[in-house]
């Protein structure tokens, strides 16, 4: 997968919808990705936002992020050099 959503059902005070670990924990993530959480106004999915960040980076990728706002929040998170880095705000030079 390159596109991962997070969103469903209401999420739990801490580290809401976690469920991106497993994909994260089992180096399944690919060089290319795009992740968007939904939602990011509440105070676990605000956490699992900066658990993702963290945990990316500790498996060796080089995640950008951009929050979007509007009666809600969501995060998008991409790799910084993939195809998806523009939803973030980045331009590429090469």
């Amino acid at each position: 997968f390159n596109v991962f959503i997070i969103d469903g059902p209401l999420g739990s005070r801490r580290l809401s919808r976690n469920n991106i670990f497993d994909f994260i924990d089992a180096n399944l993530i690919p060089e290319d990705f795009l992740i968007i959480i939904d939602d990011i106004h509440r105070v676990g999915e605000r956490e699992t936002e900066m658990t993702v960040m963290k945990e990316l980076r500790k498996a060796g990728h080089q995640p950008i992020r951009r929050r979007y706002r509007g009666l809600k929040m969501c995060t998008v998170i991409a790799s910084k050099s993939g195809s998806f880095s523009h939803l973030c705000g980045y331009a590429a030079h090469g």
